[in-house]
């Protein structure tokens, strides 16, 4: 699970947005800081947050940190908003480009917030009770986890590989080439035929 500090998130979201970004204020906000997608009512959030323990039988005292894998979180927002035809058409397809796009939103809560999720899906209904031009929209979002690549020159002799293959590679400078020596075929044909091998 990856929650960003919220002080971090909050500045870097009050610089783009300034009264959208309190915290205590419920909002889905880019990664540039600005609202995802506008809506008026936030009606519910449900996290889940779990991680995968190995099935297989382990040692007495052997239960390490790689038996258990955390899974990604996944969030399901539902939020609504009330407007003309036009205004939900332009949330609709906003969510439309957000679940086929890679951008990453954050979710902010009254207690935390929640960085780095990605549009997985969503649904929408209008139902009479709550009228005809109020959208309800349940998101499904999934955490991607992002980590930063290291790289390294360092070099790995023979003696430190389990495969010689794995080793790095010597610079043995300029070789002089070797002329090849017979084909296959031709050895085979004098093994067999006793002959000089030219056919």
């Amino acid at each position: 699970m990856s929650f960003a500090p919220v002080s971090t998130l909050v500045t870097r979201l009050e610089q783009a947005r300034p009264l959208a970004a309190q915290v205590g204020r419920w909002g889905l906000y880019d990664e540039q800081g600005r609202q995802a997608a506008v809506f008026d009512a936030f009606f519910g959030i449900s996290l889940k947050a779990e991680a995968k323990v190995t099935g297989s039988p382990v040692e007495r005292g052997g239960f390490a940190s790689y038996n258990k894998v955390n899974a990604p979180t996944r969030l399901q927002v539902t939020l609504g908003r009330t407007g003309r035809a036009s205004v939900r058409a332009a949330i609709l397809d906003r969510l439309e480009e957000l679940k086929v796009g890679t951008e990453l939103i954050s979710v902010i809560t009254p207690d935390r917030v929640l960085d780095g999720y990605s549009l997985a899906g969503f649904d929408y209904t209008y139902q009479a009770a709550d009228g005809v031009d109020r959208l309800v929209v349940t998101l499904a979002l999934e955490e991607v986890r992002q980590v930063d690549a290291e790289y390294s020159d360092q070099q790995l002799p023979r003696a430190a590989v389990k495969h010689p293959a794995d080793a790095s590679t010597v610079d043995a400078g300029k070789q002089q080439g070797r002329k090849p020596g017979p084909s296959t075929l031709t050895r085979i044909r004098k093994a067999v035929g006793g002959g000089d091998g030219t056919a």
